[in-house]
Order: structure tokens, then C-alpha cells, then sequence
């Protein structure tokens, strides 16, 4: 399909194609699209640090900082927060939004997920990690499904994608980042 092409294009464009994967079915390896829905958007990462310390980052600081300012953490499934997310590239009437999300996925250091709650169509966003060659590679995606689905592509796809990217970027800096952090603290 398209989608999957411009996927793999992505992928290899980035560096990622072959080198890093997490060996799933879905695309560029990432995790299965569940039927009926459609891959909104994803984006691949990988940095040099252990799972833990990328999971740590991810709940602990890359949320509230970097991309998303939640109000609370998401900790286990069930737990409800909102994303007011700044979509820089979408146009205005979607680029800052406030969405309620409920937790549905959560297994600790390998995939958490949380669902739009309050809108006509299903959406779910994820994080999934694994790693390989010593590092930790995320897939950062969001899949949907509704009637709504071909409407919210045309008008956010793209938008999102780059949000994506964006916020895997930031997380990779703030990942090394506490890397960098940890080693100055280890002594002799």
C-alpha cells in the first residue's frame, strides 16, 4: 500500500531500514495494526541507552516535557490523563488541542498505549521498545478506525507524523541527556 511504502521510505530515509527493528508484523516492524483500523502515523527511534533508562525518560520526563504536557502520569491501565498537544504543521483550527486519554495498554518497559476518550472515532496512540545491538529502538504510531478515519487522515496525518518525529527527536536528546547524567554520577 501506499501508507506502508511511504513507511518504508521513512525508515530508510532515517537511517532505520534493516538496522534497527523489533521484528513485529505491522510496519517498519512495529507492532500489528488491529483490524479494521489504519496506521495513522509512526515513527522510529533508537538511541544508545538500556530500555529502563528510555522507559524512565518516557514517563517521567519526555511526557510532561517534551511534546505532551499531561496532567499526571500515566502509570497502569485505567488511569486517565489529558495530551494538549501543539501539532506545529497541522492547520489552526487543529494545531493546539486538549484530548482526554485513558491508559489500555501498559506493560512496563515494552509497550504502553492509551485511547482517545470523547471522540466519534477510535484512536489509539503507543509506545512499543525493544532492543537491539545495545540499543533501544521505540515506535511511537497511532492507529484508528470509525468513520471518521479518512476525514482525520487528510486533515492531521501528515501533521501528526511530524509531531511524531519531533517528539522522537527531542525524546532521543533527552535520553542522552540523562544518559550523560547517570555516568557523571558513577564513581570509582
Amino acid at each position: 500500500s501506499v501508507c506502508k511504502l511511504g513507511l518504508a521510505l521513512l525508515a530508510s530515509v532515517a537511517g532505520l531500514e534493516g538496522r534497527y527493528t523489533c521484528n513485529q508484523s505491522g510496519p517498519m516492524g512495529s507492532p500489528a495494526v488491529p483490524d479494521d483500523a489504519v496506521r495513522f502515523a509512526t515513527s522510529v527511534a533508537a538511541v544508545n541507552a538500556s530500555i529502563r533508562v528510555v522507559w524512565s525518560t518516557l514517563l517521567d520526563v519526555a511526557i510532561g516535557k517534551i511534546g505532551f504536557v499531561t496532567n499526571g502520569n500515566p502509570e497502569k491501565v485505567g488511569d486517565f490523563f489529558a495530551v494538549h498537544s501543539n501539532l506545529r504543521t497541522a492547520s489552526l483550527l487543529l494545531r493546539r488541542t486538549t484530548i482526554v486519554m485513558k491508559v489500555t495498554v501498559f506493560e512496563e518497559q515494552k509497550h504502553i498505549c492509551w485511547n482517545t476518550m470523547g471522540l466519534p472515532s477510535w484512536a489509539r496512540h503507543c509506545f512499543f521498545f525493544c532492543e537491539v545491538d545495545g540499543s533501544t529502538v521505540w515506535y511511537n504510531y497511532e492507529d484508528q478506525k470509525g468513520v471518521m478515519t479518512g476525514v482525520i487522515e487528510q486533515l492531521a496525518a501528515n501533521a501528526t507524523r511530524d509531531g511524531f518525529n519531533r517528539f522522537n527527536a527531542n525524546m532521543t536528546t533527552e535520553v542522552e541527556k540523562q544518559v550523560r547524567v547517570s555516568s557523571m554520577l558513577v564513581f570509582p
